[in-house]
C-alpha cells in the first residue's frame, strides 16, 4: 500500500469512527426524547431540540473537515435509522402541539362564552347612532 492508500484509509477510519459517535449520540438522544414524549413530558423539549442541534452542526462540521469521504452503506442505513427516529418524534411532537392548540381554542372558547351573555354584543351597542 502507498502512503497515499494508508492515509486515505486512515482518514476514513477517522471519518466513520467520528461519523458512528455522533450518531449514537443521536440514537441515544432520539430515544431518550421519544420516551419522554410519550410520558408526557413537555419542560425539557428545549433543551433536547438543543442537544439535537448541537450534534447535527457536529456532523455538519465532521462533513466540511472530510468532504472528500463518502458515507459507507453501514453509514447509510445507520442514517435511514436516525431519519426514521426524527420522524417518530415528529410525529409526537405534532400530535402534542395539536392537542395543546385545541385546549388553547376551548379555552379560549370557554371564556369568550362566559364574558358574552349578548349583552355587550356589536348589535347592541350605537354611540351618537353609530353602531
Amino acid at each position: 500500500m502507498t502512503q497515499s492508500q494508508l492515509q486515505s484509509t486512515d482518514r476514513d477510519i477517522q471519518f466513520n469512527n467520528a461519523f458512528q459517535e455522533i450518531l449514537q449520540k443521536l440514537r441515544s438522544l432520539l430515544e431518550q426524547e421519544a420516551k419522554y414524549l410519550q410520558d408526557g413530558g413537555h419542560d425539557e423539549l428545549q433543551e433536547f431540540a438543543r442537544k439535537k442541534t448541537s450534534l447535527f452542526s457536529q456532523l455538519r462540521i465532521l462533513n466540511t473537515r472530510f468532504s472528500d469521504n463518502q458515507l459507507s452503506d453501514f453509514n447509510m442505513k445507520d442514517v435511514k435509522v436516525l431519519q426514521t427516529g426524527l420522524t417518530q418524534n415528529m410525529k409526537l411532537l405534532d400530535t402534542r402541539i395539536r392537542a395543546i392548540q385545541e385546549l388553547n381554542t376551548t379555552i379560549q372558547q370557554a371564556v369568550m362564552d362566559e364574558r358574552s351573555d349578548g349583552t355587550y354584543s356589536i348589535d347592541n351597542m350605537q354611540v351618537d347612532g353609530y353602531v
